[in-house]
């Protein structure tokens, strides 16, 4: 295939390569936003950025052959040793079935155009899916929440930057995970017990460009419960369980957080719980809440009161409360009589102005 031949040919997605084809060269497909492409082990010789542009590639020759470029494919996933490729869509989730001789294996490699919940399967058409491909979800501000299975046991380099989720659970099956996979996401929570060998040491960001927490080791289990529209996550750690409010109902405006659901003690609301949500106007925190997440209500331009039923203040992260007042100038924080001065502490000078 002759260099420059589809330079920046826009919009090629998808192209088939015979077996006959031995040579292709230099930026031949360069500019090209090819989904996928499998290379043939016909192919001796391949040119300088062949492949620029192009996301996944698979190869049938099981290691790069003599006669090819160091750069034929920069910032692409490649696939070596691959026989053959297929591609399913099961919940809008898409998984690409790659074959290796006698062996398969299912990978994630992103979802349909607005998907919200990603639920990945453990297995599609009989084969089990191992692992979560780099950039799969890579800047998709659709997607609200996502269940990764056992079966998983590689998450690829940023497979979920930027997505907005609030919360994810790990399970310790997971063996190799890339760098910034989860930048943006505020609360993680891991089986196992520490970081894994195999878990790039960036593979969170921590660096202040993303709201992220510190993870949360050696949690065992993880349910969620929704209940008079507020959303709860029951997190077992070390044989105790706790729960933790992360969340509420679209255009729910009064929220009265329980404090206990299913018989287990509501002690936290979640960083970003509620996170410039634009319709809430009332809340009511039981005093088992003991531990309040930055950003919980950050920006809730239509929030006009939160009462603490404690006399002793809970732990509040930064900016928990920040920006309310700037929307909203009758915003007020209500607490016992009694506890006035305790929580002088936890709002700004025009918060405490309020505080009655």
């Amino acid at each position: 295939i002759y260099t420059l031949s589809l330079h920046d040919a826009l919009p090629i997605w998808s192209i088939t390569i015979p077996s006959s084809v031995i040579s292709i060269g230099s930026g031949t497909f360069y500019g090209c936003p090819l989904e996928s492409v499998m290379i043939p082990s016909s192919v001796l010789r391949m040119g300088s950025r062949a492949f620029d542009g192009a996301a996944f590639i698979y190869c049938q020759a099981s290691e790069k052959p003599a006669g090819w470029a160091d750069d034929w494919a920069s910032n692409a996933t490649v696939r070596w040793g691959v026989s053959s490729v297929s591609f399913v869509i099961q919940d809008g989730i898409r998984y690409m079935i790659l074959e290796n001789g006698e062996e398969k294996t299912a990978v994630v490699v992103g979802a349909e155009e607005g998907v919200k919940s990603i639920s990945i399967a453990s297995e599609v058409e009989g084969v089990s899916v191992t692992e979560i491909a780099a950039d799969a979800f890579y800047m998709n501000f659709a997607v609200e929440s996502v269940v990764i299975p056992d079966s998983v046991v590689i998450i690829g380099d940023r497979a979920f930057y930027g997505c907005p989720f609030d919360y994810v659970f790990i399970p310790s099956n997971v063996t190799m995970m890339g760098s910034r996979v989860f930048d943006w996401s505020a609360a993680i929570y891991c089986q196992a017990s520490e970081k894994p060998a195999g878990w790039a040491d960036d593979w969170w960001s921590d660096d202040g460009s993303s709201s992220a927490k510190q993870p949360l080791w050696g949690v065992s289990s993880v349910s969620s419960v929704v209940q008079d529209g507020v959303y709860y996550w029951i997190i077992e750690k070390d044989g105790e369980k706790k729960a933790v409010v992360v969340g509420v109902d679209k255009g729910v405006k009064s929220i009265s957080i329980a404090s206990e659901i299913e018989g287990v003690s509501v002690t936290e609301i979640a960083a970003r719980a509620f996170y410039q949500n634009s319709s809430i106007e009332s809340v009511v925190i039981p005093s088992s809440v003991v531990v309040i997440g930055d950003n919980a209500f950050y920006g809730c331009e239509s929030l006009l009161s939160v009462t603490f039923l404690s006399s002793i203040p809970p732990t509040v992260g930064a900016d928990a409360f920040g920006y309310i007042s700037w929307y909203n100038e009758d915003f007020k924080i209500y607490v016992p009589a009694e506890a006035v001065e305790a929580y002088q502490t936890l709002v700004d000078e025009r918060c405490t102005s309020r505080c009655r």
